[in-house]
This record gives structure tokens, C-alpha cells and sequence, in this order.
């Protein structure tokens, strides 16, 4: 049995590689899904013609997956402390060999508000590519 909630999020993205830094910060409100060992974090955002589509799943031990989808693209990152796993990122070009190694994963909720860290590093063909870092405050609708 689940237990769906409408929530209010803010996001942030920073992301560190050898091409400099980036940061991305937005609201945006979606739908906490929870289960026995794992939450549901989901989310739509339009940006001009492109709907993106992105549910982070967060389990009781620690570990993270993220599934984006939309202009033609979709992918599933896995997030484990301090292992390398290969993940799946398709475009309209074809497959990127691309991996995540997890920095760590913190998830804090207390019935109304919450927040999820997430910190990763991005492998290209196995090569330092970024470190990520996501931060989304949650508040219940």
C-alpha cells in the first residue's frame, strides 16, 4: 500500500568538471509516493517545447536511483556510496557510456518537510567527467 502526497520542491543542481561550474535552482511541485523501504520523489517541468519527467527513488539503506525522461532522451543513474556503476543514458544519437560514482546519499523527512542530498561524481568512458551535487527541500502541500 502506498501513500501519495502533493509536495512543493525546490531544486538545485550544481554540477563541478574540467569545463567549470554550473548551477541550476527551481520550485517546481510534484508527488511523494512512499513505500515499505523506498520513497518516490516525482516531478514534471516544462521548459519551452520540452516536458522533462524525473522520479528520484531513495531506499532505507542508502542508495538513490534517478529516472529522467523527455526531448528524446532517458536515463537511469544509480547512486551508491562510494561504487562505480555503469548507467543508461539514451539520446536520438544512440547510447552514452556513462557511469555514477556515489559521494553519498542523506534523506531527512519528517512527516511535512524534508530534504534529500545527493553527491556524485560522472564518468565519460570511465573517465572523470563532473561531481554533482542535488539538494531538494520538500514541503508538503
Amino acid at each position: 500500500m502506498s501513500d501519495k502526497k502533493q509536495i512543493k520542491l525546490h531544486l538545485t543542481f550544481e554540477r563541478d568538471g574540467e569545463d567549470g561550474k554550473e548551477t541550476e535552482s527551481f520550485p517546481v511541485f510534484g508527488e511523494m509516493d512512499f513505500e515499505e523501504t523506498k520513497t518516490h520523489i516525482s516531478y514534471s517541468r516544462k521548459d519551452g517545447d520540452m516536458t522533462e519527467k524525473v522520479t528520484v527513488t531513495v531506499h532505507t539503506d542508502g542508495r538513490a536511483e534517478i529516472d529522467r525522461e523527455g526531448a528524446g532522451y532517458k536515463s537511469r543513474l544509480f547512486i551508491r556510496n562510494g561504487k562505480v556503476i555503469p548507467a543508461n543514458y539514451l539520446t536520438p544519437y544512440g547510447v552514452m557510456d556513462l557511469s555514477t560514482k556515489g559521494n553519498f546519499v542523506s534523506f531527512d523527512y519528517d512527516g511535512k518537510t524534508g530534504i534529500l542530498k545527493l553527491s556524485y561524481d560522472l564518468l565519460f568512458s570511465g573517465k572523470f567527467y563532473s561531481v554533482n551535487n542535488v539538494t531538494v527541500k520538500i514541503e508538503e502541500q
